[in-house]
């Protein structure tokens, strides 16, 4: 007879009851157009502040799901299945150091680390649109996002977004998530 040990799930209930409200959030404010169209196809909306405070809550795993249901009613889904895992990732390689330290280190470093992510990923995504998809010319379009201020505008979005959960509901921030299972 042979003793097996107990393998820890993929996911816990808590995960997925987070990625399906962060997630389903996402997807319904993209879904019913709830953007700020600045002009096309740069506009600001809502997603990656579920993104973000959804991942940061429930880790890399359920950060993907979140990823994936925010990323499914966009207008450049194509693009976006580079942007959204990206930026997930990118978000939680430091997330459980910064939360951890005290809170006047904590939110300089969010506010930073907002500006270092999203400058990344869009490098990443842009020129995933880019070079491969020919959809714009990069350095132009990137260029363009960050001067007329869309890149900072969501940077500074994803860094309120996360001080102000963590701020208001520490527990719930709480990164008791592994990478590893």
């Amino acid at each position: 007879m042979s003793v097996s040990a107990k393998k820890e799930p993929l996911l816990t209930s808590r995960q997925v009851a987070y990625a399906g409200v962060f997630g389903g959030l996402g997807f319904a404010w993209r879904a019913l157009g709830l953007v700020i169209s600045l002009f096309p196809p740069l506009m600001v909306d809502m997603r990656q502040s579920f993104l973000i405070i959804g991942a940061s809550a429930s880790g890399p795993y359920a950060g993907l799901a979140i990823a994936l249901l925010c990323m499914l009613p966009s207008g450049l889904p194509l693009l976006d299945v580079v942007y959204f895992p990206v930026l997930t990732i990118l978000w939680l390689l430091p997330y459980k150091r910064i939360y951890n330290l005290p809170s006047t280190y904590r939110y300089l470093l969010i506010w930073v680390w907002a500006f270092v992510v999203q400058f990344a990923t869009d490098i990443i995504a842009l020129g995933w649109g880019g070079w491969v998809l020919n959809l714009w010319p990069f350095p132009e379009y990137m260029i363009t996002e960050w001067t007329v201020g869309v890149g900072e505008l969501y940077a500074v979005q994803n860094a309120l977004s996360a001080m102000l959960a963590i701020k208001f509901a520490p527990k719930f921030m709480e990164p008791l998530w592994k990478w590893r299972r």
